[in-house]
């Protein structure tokens, strides 16, 4: 795509086509981790995009960047928090004219309004590397005593979440959303917490990954399969299982949860799990 009139044609830019006409997955991941932690401002000369993460995740998700484009990679940045010197972070930015303004055309300078008009654009087969830049950026997966299996994402007080709503609607996944108001105004969370739910999610976001984003992140979702997958062992033999497999859908899972001495909530996931749930309770 040509640099607009005024910009300089010798600077360091990226290939604005591969955000509005030829998504990829790495543009498509990097629309989503800009709505989260991106920035986008202009002044009278100047048009930018950028992004802030801590180094370490910086430096695993810079060459995603880098497939779409030339980022600018900023210089160690040093943060304090109370006098006490917290995790350096690093910065990649644009200036690419276009960019700023395709990403501004989408709404990304009005993000509390939910309305994410590139999804509509996005292929289905490549939505899940939005999520999963999202994710990465305002989204936390949890797994410990404190609050169990769950799925977290923040926003501002007022964030209108119909884009999350939309797909968990589809889905079939279950979730709340708490608002909490304090000094500075406050925040919403956007939380996701049945386990099998957690790993519906998960499972689409993750799908046949291919170490696009971070790491970490994916092998906390690993965890929580395995979690969840141990837990199932324990409570569920390997000729329980077979039995529901083979009777759930003549008998009813009211008989099955009878003959197995198992409460029906727990006939009623597990037979969802495997995908048994074509008639009611």
């Amino acid at each position: 795509m040509r640099k607009k009139r005024g910009e300089s044609i010798n600077k360091k830019s990226i290939n604005t086509e591969l955000f509005s006409e030829s998504f990829t997955k790495e543009s498509v991941y990097i629309l989503g981790i800009l709505w989260a932690d991106g920035h986008i401002r202009v002044n009278k000369s100047t048009k930018t995009v950028s992004i802030n993460c801590v180094e370490k995740d910086m430096e695993e998700i810079k060459n995603v960047f880098m497939k779409t484009g030339d980022w600018i990679y900023g210089n160690p940045i040093k943060k304090y928090h109370k006098e006490k010197e917290v995790k350096t972070q690093r910065k990649l930015s644009t200036t690419t004219w276009n960019f700023y303004d395709l990403l501004y055309k989408y709404g990304y300078n009005s993000k509390e309004s939910g309305e994410i008009k590139v999804l509509d654009l996005i292929p289905k087969d490549l939505i899940k590397y939005w999520f999963r830049g999202f994710l990465d950026g305002d989204g936390c997966i949890r797994l410990g005593n404190k609050y169990g299996i769950s799925v977290v994402f923040a926003g501002p007080l007022n964030q209108n979440w119909v884009f999350l709503h939309k797909i968990c609607e589809n889905m079939s996944i279950n979730y709340r959303i708490d608002k909490v108001t304090n000094k500075l105004g406050g925040y919403s969370h956007f939380i996701i917490h049945r386990k099998n739910d957690v790993k519906k999610i998960l499972d689409y976001i993750y799908g046949d990954y291919d170490f696009i984003g971070l790491s970490r992140k994916y092998e906390k979702y690993k965890k929580i399969c395995d979690y969840i997958e141990s837990k199932s062992k324990k409570f569920w033999s390997e000729s329980d299982t077979n039995f529901l497999i083979v009777n759930y859908q003549k008998i009813g899972g009211v008989s099955c949860s009878k003959i197995l001495g198992k409460k029906l909530h727990s006939i009623y996931n597990k037979s969802k799990q495997l995908g048994l749930m074509k008639t009611q309770l």
